[in-house]
C-alpha cells in the first residue's frame, strides 16, 4: 500500500505522541522531508504538518493507537550508535592495531590514535593489537617500551595481545626473499647521495637490473654482515618514474649494526616501516590498519605490497595528525629541549605527553573524549585544547575534594564572636566532611585585602560576615547575615595552616616557536592543614583558585600542580 504524505504525517504524528505524551511540527517535518525533499518549502505542508498535530495532540491515548493501527504498523529502523564507525567492518571480525615505536614517550597524538583503534574494535566487538614497531635498534630502548606499557594501562586500554616486531625478523627476511624471487625487489649499493638524485630525476640505478641470484647473493651478505652501515639497502622495484614519490623504488631493508635492547648484536639488517607493517598486519590478521595522514602517499606501496606477497587486502585508514600550538611534538625536540635543561623530563607538566599529562592531574577519561571527538577525519585543524581542559574539569568537579588556599598571606585579627570550629563538606554531592578549628587570627591573601575599601562588608567565606579594615588588619563580625551579593574570601586558620606551592603552567614555546622562559610560575601560599592527609598523586580543588595534583611533600611544603 502507498501512503499519501499526509498519511506519513499522521502517522509519524500518532507515534511521536505515544512515544512522548504529544507531538510537535518540528518534530514531524524533518522525518517527512527525507522521503519527501519534493515537499521543501511548500506552505500547504507546513500548515498539514501543524493541523494534523494540533488533531492528534486532542486524541486519547486509546484514540491514538487505534487510529496508528488502522495505519498499519512503523518500521522503526534501529541505529547502532558506535564510538567509531570503521568501514566494510564485521561483527566480531574487526582487528585493528596500535604499533607505537619504542624510541621516546608517548604524547596525546599516540593516544588519540590509540583510542581510536581501541574504540573502533570494541564497537564492532573485535579486537586491538598493541605491537611494538622495534626496527629501528638504534633508537629503540627498553626505558620506552616500559613507558608505553605504563600509558596504555593507565589510559585503560586492554589490548588482546603485545607483540614485537623485532621476533618477526627472520619471517621478514623471508618474504624480502619472495621479493626478490619475484623480481619485485633489489639490494643497492649506490650511495645515499646517488639514491636520492636518482629518485627525485626519476632515474632508475645499474642495480635495479641485477639477477635474481645475484639480488639473493647480496641480501644474504646484507643479512650476514658484509656490509656496513649505508652500504647497502633492499629497494622494491616499483616504478622509477611515478607520480607518487613513495612509488619509486623505496627502501625496504636497510643494513644497522647498533645493538638492539632486545635481539642485541643477533641481526645486522633491520626491515623498513614500510615492509615491516604489511606484513605484520597480515600475519596478525589485522583487518584495519588506523595510521597517521602524514603516511597516506605511502598507501599505495602498503597495498602493492600485500598484494606482491599474496597477502588479502587490508582496509587502511588515514587519519589527521594532532596538530597543537605551543607544545613540542616530536620527540627530537622534546628531546633536544630536555638535554638543553630547558625541560624538567618526558614527564614535565609543560608537555603533552602521557606522562606529563598523568603528572598534571589530567585524568584519562578526559584523553579519551577528547580523542574520539576527532573521529577518523583526514581533515587537520589545530586542536582547541580547551576542549580537553574542559573534559577534565567536568570529570574532577563531579568527583575530587576541595580545599582552602591563600596566595601571599597576611595575617588578620578578627574581632568578635566566631564558633570554635567549621565543619565543611570535602565535596557539594556527599556528605563527609573536614573540620577546620577558628581562631581570632587568620590569614587572607594580599591581594583580597588591597581589593577592598575599609568599611566594606564582606565574608569569609563559610564562616562570617565582617567589616574589614585592612589598613589595620583587623576585620570586626558584623551583625548581618546576608550571603547573597557580598564578596567571598578565602581565608585559613593561622594554626591550621600548612605551606604550599602551586606550579602554574603555560605553553611551552612562543608563536615564533621559541621556549617561553615563563612557562613555569610558582605560587607560593598557605592551605588549610587538612591536605597532611592527602597522597602524592592526589587531585583536589583549592577553591577558587582551581584543580591542583599535589606532586611531592619537600622541605615541610607540599608542591602542587595545575591541572586544569
Amino acid at each position: 500500500m502507498i501512503m499519501s504524505w499526509k498519511d506519513e504525517v499522521l502517522k509519524a504524528a500518532l507515534f511521536n505522541a505515544l512515544k512522548y505524551g504529544k507531538t510537535e511540527p518540528g518534530r514531524i517535518i524533518g522525518k517527512v522531508l527525507g522521503k519527501h525533499p519534493e515537499l521543501r518549502g511548500n506552505k500547504a505542508f507546513i500548515d498539514a504538518v501543524k493541523e494534523i498535530c494540533a488533531e492528534v495532540n486532542a486524541l486519547s491515548p486509546e484514540e491514538r493507537k487505534a487510529k496508528l493501527s488502522s495505519l498499519g504498523p512503523i518500521k522503526q529502523e534501529k541505529k547502532i550508535q558506535r564510538a567509531v564507525n570503521l568501514p566494510n567492518a564485521e561483527e566480531g571480525k574487526v582487528v585493528t592495531r596500535f604499533p607505537p615505536e619504542p624510541s621516546g614517550y608517548l604524547h596525546l597524538g599516540h593516544a588519540k590514535a590509540a583510542f581510536l583503534n581501541y574504540e573502533g574494535a570494541k564497537a564492532y566487538n573485535g579486537r586491538m593489537l598493541l605491537r611494538f614497531d622495534d626496527t629501528n635498534p638504534a633508537k629503540a630502548k627498553a626505558e620506552y617500551e616500559e613507558a608505553i606499557r605504563r600509558d596504555i594501562e593507565w589510559l585503560g586500554i586492554k589490548p588482546a595481545s603485545i607483540s614485537h616486531t623485532s621476533d618477526k625478523i627472520e619471517l621478514i627476511y623471508e618474504k624480502a626473499r619472495e621479493l626478490i624471487k619475484k623480481g619485485k625487489a633489489y639490494v643497492c649499493t649506490c650511495s645515499i647521495e646517488e639514491m636520492r638524485a636518482n629518485r627525485q630525476r626519476g632515474r632508475a640505478c645499474k642495480h635495479r637490473e641485477q639477477s635474481v641470484e645475484e639480488n639473493l647473493e647480496l641480501f644474504d651478505k646484507m643479512l650476514n654482515g658484509d656490509f656496513g652501515e649505508g652500504e647497502a639497502v633492499l629497494r622494491y622495484k616499483g616504478r622509477v618514474d611515478h607520480p607518487n614519490t613513495a612509488m619509486r623504488d623505496p627502501t625496504l631493508m636497510r643494513v644497522q649494526k647498533a645493538e638492539h635492547y632486545r635481539k642485541g648484536t643477533k641481526y645486522s639488517a633491520w626491515p623498513s616501516y614500510d615492509l615491516a607493517a604489511p606484513i605484520m598486519d597480515a600475519e596478525e590478521g589485522v583487518t584495519h590498519a588506523i595510521r597517521s595522514k602524514e603516511y597516506e602517499l605511502r598507501g599505495e606501496l602498503y597495498h602493492s605490497l600485500l598484494k606482491d606477497l599474496g597477502y588479502q587486502p587490508i582496509e587502511l585508514i588515514h587519519i589527521s595528525r594532532l596538530v597543537v600550538t605551543g607544545y613540542p611534538m616530536s620527540k627530537r625536540d622534546i628531546r633536544k629541549l630536555i638535554e638543553e635543561g630547558k625541560l624538567r623530563g618526558w614527564d614535565d607538566p609543560r608537555l603533552l605527553t602521557l606522562s606529563a599529562l598523568r603528572r598534571r592531574g589530567i585524568v584519562p577519561e578526559a584523553i579519551r573524549r577528547f580523542a574520539l571527538s576527532f573521529g577518523l577525519g583526514k581533515q587537520e585543524n589545530v586542536a582547541d585544547l580547551e576542549r580537553l581542559f574542559k573534559e577534565n574539569r567536568k570529570l574532577l568537579d563531579a568527583r575530587v575534594n576541595r580545599y582552602f588556599f591563600v596566595d601571599k598571606p597576611i595575617s588578620i585579627k578578627v574581632e568578635g564572636e566566631l564558633p570554635k570550629e567549621v565543619s565543611l563538606k570535602l565535596h557539594p554531592n556527599r556528605d563527609e566532611k573536614r573540620t577546620l578549628p577558628i581562631e581570632n587570627e587568620l590569614y587572607i591573601s594580599e591581594g583580597d585585602c588591597k581589593s577592598f575599601i575599609d568599611g566594606e562588608l564582606i565574608r569569609l567565606k563559610d564562616l562570617a560576615n565582617v567589616i574589614v579594615d585592612c589598613e589595620n588588619r583587623v576585620f570586626r563580625v558584623a551583625n548581618d547575615n546576608r550571603v547573597k551579593g557580598l564578596p567571598k574570601v578565602q581565608w585559613v586558620p593561622k594554626s591550621f595552616s600548612t605551606p604550599a606551592e602551586l606550579i602554574m603552567v603555560r605553553p611551552p614555546l612562543k608563536a615564533d616557536g621559541s621556549f617561553d622562559e615563563n612557562s613555569w610560575q610558582t605560587v607560593e601560599g598557605l592551605a588549610e592543614k587538612n591536605v597532611e592527609k592527602l597522597k602524592i598523586g592526589d587531585i583536589i580543588q583549592f577553591e577558587r583558585v582551581g584543580f591542583f595534583r599535589l606532586d611531592e611533600r619537600r622541605d615541610g611544603k607540599h608542591i602542587f600542580i595545575f591541572s586544569s
